[in-house]
């Protein structure tokens, strides 16, 4: 399971770009409700991403997956809707994953499929 760490307060100074970068990624974990940060761990687990969750990229790939989940409860989605999108958003992750896509990079093709099915539920359009 991704872990969101309480973060410390960040000192920039003296600190390389990647450095600060994780630091800020830190300040915003804490942001996001027990529920964005479980549809986060869900999918980043379903998409079996080869970096660690804690490092730099595996933070930053949780807290994207988080954002998008805390967007979709934003729109006003039903919770029955909000179910089925998050069913079917795990089963997508775990497609992504099964092709070993070539272009190395299955979060971006995972956000991508998310946000067409999010967009045809907002229209209305069964996922």
């Amino acid at each position: 399971m991704i872990e969101f760490p309480t973060p410390s307060p960040a000192v920039f100074n003296n600190r390389s770009e990647p450095e600060k970068l994780g630091s800020v990624i830190a300040g915003m974990e804490h942001r996001y409700s027990p529920d964005c940060k479980s549809f986060a761990g869900e999918i980043y687990e379903s998409l079996e991403l080869s970096f660690d969750p804690q490092s730099s990229r595996g933070r930053r790939e949780a807290c994207c997956f988080a954002s998008l989940w805390m967007k979709v409860k934003i729109a006003g989605i039903n919770a029955s809707a909000l179910e089925e999108l998050r069913i079917r958003a795990i089963e997508e992750a775990r497609k992504v994953a099964r092709r070993k896509l070539r272009c190395g990079n299955v979060s971006a093709v995972w956000v991508h499929i998310f946000e067409r099915l999010v967009a045809a539920r907002c229209r209305g359009e069964a996922v």
